[in-house]
């Protein structure tokens, strides 16, 4: 019989978890983009008529989100037997020049599915939250809570609903990160309004403020609305001798307010970001994902994607916005 390590090693690898950076990476799930640029191939078999096919990824996944896990397809009974027309029983990702036979493989039956996939996200969650750090930290909402009810009953010819009671959100033009506000979201099918704060803590205690959006899958339970008639942006002092930033106040033209798309954990939220439209484009490399307000619909329906966000006249980079100076308070 062995003896049991030292009390002291023990307790250090029992608390490998406190590491402010989070666990260790799970093992890299192979993503859609990935096999397409490398010409892999899928096998996909069919275990109760015994039969398999071969088939190219870029031809197989066409159309599919890049930054997806191909696992996340397999689980949503997305390949099916060609034959059968049943949902496949195993898929094997391979590439026809390696000796590796599967570089990932996917069964029926198996108990950890679930499992990989959450890791996946998980580890996905904590190395992309100091994206955009340093970008949209300030923006204002002076239009009260009835206006956009008003939106819902006269557009939409639907109400929104209070959960939580209507919010007490007095018009504000300096709301900044850590503020509680209004977000607009969905229970089932009914679209609610919620306060919730900007901003979660990442690693190390830093606030979560800003999400990058470009291929990103945002599962629809996560996703919000943050509704606001202006935000800010931030460059050097034009002034010799300054200290502070000077500040610019960026509106929609001809739009009274609007929505900002945003992205929900652990009770808080925060905006997405996305490349910036040419009147932003002088003061920021990036800006935030802004919506107009005839489509609160459109980022909360399950079936949209990241770019359905970047798509026609829905794009932040086909809205024009007005620039003014903004002293700061």
């Amino acid at each position: 019989m062995t003896d049991a390590p030292p009390l002291r090693k023990r307790r250090e690898k029992d608390m490998r978890w406190r590491d402010p950076y989070g666990p260790p990476a799970p093992p890299p799930l192979v993503l859609v983009d990935q096999a397409r640029s490398q010409n892999w191939r899928l096998r996909v078999g069919c275990t109760a008529c015994r039969h398999a096919i071969e088939i190219e990824a870029a031809s197989a996944l066409a159309g599919r989100i890049g930054r997806l896990p191909i696992g996340e397809l397999w689980l949503n009974g997305v390949f099916r037997c060609s034959r059968c027309k049943a949902m496949a029983s195993y898929l094997h990702v391979f590439d026809p020049l390696a000796q590796i036979k599967a570089r990932e493989t996917w069964g029926l039956g198996e108990r950890n599915m679930a499992d990989r996939l959450r890791r996946h996200w998980r580890w996905r969650d904590r190395s992309d939250i100091r994206e955009d750090t340093g970008m949209c930290n300030n923006y204002r909402l002076t239009t009260g809570v009835q206006a956009i009810a008003d939106l819902f009953r006269d557009r939409f010819q639907q109400p929104l609903t209070f959960p939580e009671g209507v919010p007490n959100a007095e018009p504000n033009d300096d709301i900044r990160i850590g503020d509680r506000v209004p977000i607009l979201c969905l229970d089932g099918d009914r679209s609610v309004m919620v306060t919730r704060p900007w901003s979660w803590k990442g690693p190390g205690g830093r606030p979560v403020f800003n999400f990058r959006s470009e291929g990103r899958f945002i599962p629809p339970a996560r996703r919000c609305l943050i509704p606001a008639d202006g935000f800010y942006e931030f460059t050097d002092p034009a002034a010799g001798g300054a200290k502070r930033k000077d500040r610019w106040l960026f509106t929609v033209i001809e739009a009274d307010w609007f929505w900002i798309a945003g992205v929900m954990h652990d009770g808080a939220f925060a905006m997405l970001t996305t490349e910036p439209s040419p009147d932003v484009k002088p003061y920021h490399d990036r800006q935030v994902v802004v919506l107009r307000k005839e489509y609160p619909g459109g980022w909360l329906n399950p079936a949209a994607t990241d770019r359905w966000l970047h798509a026609g006249d829905v794009s932040s980079r086909e809205i024009e916005f007005d620039v003014h100076p903004a002293p700061r308070p």
